[in-house]
């Protein structure tokens, strides 16, 4: 009997517009409530749901989430064949693709985030539909059936998401608009992720910040004390002027500085258009490689992943 389990971290999902009144609270059987839907629809014994439990685990909301809110989803799907974990959708993008990162066996397994963009007491509320889609994205995988109740861009074995009836790649998400209930969307490109020990999230995060080069600005107010990394989200293809380069060039040899580009699409370099647009700043000691096609949350999640890495040794 497969382990099936939807864990409910505390976000939009469960609160009210005020931010307090637990709408989906304990008191409530989601399940219950999903069962008559489907049993209403004639899709019960197709889907009889009743290996699912339904776990709380605390009251944050997506804003408030930190680096252990991956470590507690890593260490839960462990423990199970299928887990469904409903968190906050502010910071959603950074926590599929922290868990993206991590080294988790997903082969005949599933392991899928979904939320709500309005709040529980909204006429427009999308928690239950988006956590049924979900139950019924991993039971149609697990049975092997056709995908009728969603539209699936990701591939197999990957962290997914599910939200506004579609399922994306965890390790490419990112979210396009603040409110929209079509708020997110997905890079196009696809790419490789170097995968990490889960374990490495129980130390703290490295001091990694990102500043995003603007018109006129200088870079003279950042203070390298006491970082531990640094992501720069450059102009165009992560261009940087030269006062930017002289002044951060020397710090390039004590900690690692990760160019990407400031655009909400494109890269962080553009060698068609521009010679050797990646190694003329990787031969000035920044990091453009392996920070391809990820916005400026995700090349700060792989270069905290990567010095956690470093101090492990």
């Amino acid at each position: 009997m497969r382990k099936q389990l939807i864990t409910i971290f505390g976000s939009t999902f469960r609160l009210s517009s005020d931010g307090s009144k637990m709408t989906h609270g304990k008191d409530n059987n989601i399940i219950d409530t999903l069962k008559s839907f489907l049993s209403s629809r004639g899709l019960d014994e197709q889907f009889p749901l009743d290996n699912w439990e339904v776990q709380f685990i605390d009251e944050s909301t997506g804003a408030h989430a930190t680096h252990d809110l991956i470590l507690k989803v890593a260490q839960i799907y462990e423990q199970t064949d299928d887990l469904i974990a409903i968190i906050g959708t502010d910071s959603m993008e950074e926590i599929s693709f922290g868990l993206s990162l991590l080294d988790l066996k997903l082969e005949n397994k599933n392991l899928v985030l979904t939320g709500a963009m309005r709040p529980a007491d909204h006429l427009a509320f999308d928690g239950l539909s988006n956590l049924l889609d979900t139950i019924l994205y991993c039971e149609t995988q697990n049975k092997k059936l056709e995908h009728r109740y969603y539209s699936n861009q990701c591939e197999p074995n990957k962290v997914a998401v599910l939200i506004q009836n579609t399922i994306f790649d965890g390790g490419r998400l990112f979210k396009s608009n603040s409110s929209s209930m079509q708020g997110f969307e997905q890079t196009k490109e696809r790419y490789d992720l170097p995968k990490f020990n889960p374990l490495l999230l129980k130390n703290a995060f490295p001091n990694i910040p990102i500043i995003t080069t603007a018109l006129g600005l200088k870079p003279d107010f950042i203070n390298f004390e006491t970082l531990d990394g640094l992501v720069i989200a450059g102009m165009g293809t992560s261009s940087l002027n030269q006062e930017w380069i002289d002044y951060l060039r020397p710090k390039s040899r004590d900690i690692p500085i990760a160019l990407v580009s400031r655009c909400p699409f494109g890269n962080n370099y553009d060698d068609l258009s521009y010679i050797n647009s990646i190694q003329k700043y990787e031969d000035l000691g920044f990091h453009l490689n392996r920070f391809r096609n990820l916005n400026p949350l995700q090349a700060r999640l792989l270069l905290g992943y990567e010095y956690l890495d470093r101090q492990n040794r």
